[in-house]
């Protein structure tokens, strides 16, 4: 019987990019997502029964009480993990970083941010508020104003009333399924339409990207199956490589932009 990681890989051509993220918020957390039945899965992750049905014919499986089985089959695969080298684990999660990377169109976020008289941060949780910070700090040494608001929506709110024209909005939120939090963001569409939101979550379809302008995404390494760590223990660190490969790449963009325009003078 094959396993469902080798179901994947065998229908990876046949699958969408609306797939490949199903695919990605299922083993996310398979254990959970076992569990749940077809209504309450397809609510969880934002997508069609239909959708669901259409992933488990493409992978081969007889319907959604086999993808079920694989789902838990695969969780109890990953409980004996501790045998997995850590430093090759990390490794392989960082490459994916770079790869993600290196298709993603950073084009318009770089003439989005060139604009951008000031940069707002907002963010939730303690680990994505180091995250925030430290996109504040690199994009202060390549030049960018920014102000780092408080975790209240107080504060989401007033900078809604002080943004300009074409300021950002990087809001920082691990899950981007924060209902109060999407419904003031809603709220600031609705009042201020000079600011370009950008999110930036864990791969997939969310609320929050879902009224973002711009969709920014960051992995995580999940250290929990290894023996001797705790049920949470998550590291961030593909999100700084991220953040590092963005802002430098846009610090040169900037530079090269700055040369065309003063050739052409």
């Amino acid at each position: 019987m094959s396993s469902l990681s080798a179901r994947i890989f065998e229908a990876r051509k046949k699958l969408s990019d609306t797939d490949e993220a199903l695919v990605k918020q299922l083993l996310d957390d398979p254990k959970g997502n076992s569990q749940l039945s077809l209504a309450e899965l397809s609510e969880k992750l934002y997508v069609s029964k239909s959708a669901i049905f259409r992933l488990c014919k493409k992978l081969g499986l007889s319907g959604y009480s086999e993808l079920k089985f694989e789902l838990m089959r695969t969780f109890d695969e990953t409980e004996v993990e501790s045998t997995i080298d850590i430093v090759d684990k990390t490794a392989g999660i960082l490459k994916g970083v770079i790869q993600q990377y290196k298709h993603y169109n950073c084009e318009p976020f770089f003439i989005g941010l060139e604009k951008a008289g000031t940069v707002y941060l907002y963010s939730t949780g303690w680990q994505q508020e180091l995250i925030a910070n430290y996109i504040a700090k690199e994009l202060f040494l390549v030049g960018k104003n920014t102000t780092v608001l408080p975790s209240a929506f107080d504060e989401l709110r007033r900078c809604s009333s002080w943004a300009k024209k074409d300021d950002m909005l990087i809001i920082v939120t691990f899950s981007g399924n924060r209902e109060r939090l999407y419904e003031e963001l809603n709220k600031i569409r609705l009042t201020n339409n000079r600011l370009n939101i950008v999110s930036l979550t864990r791969p997939g379809a969310n609320k929050i990207t879902s009224i973002s302008d711009f969709s920014l995404f960051f992995d995580t390494i999940d250290f929990s199956t290894y023996k001797g760590f705790s049920n949470e223990k998550i590291s961030f660190s593909p999100a700084y490589v991220y953040v590092d490969l963005l802002i430098n790449e846009y610090y040169l963009w900037h530079n090269n932009q700055k040369e065309q325009n003063n050739g052409e003078a």
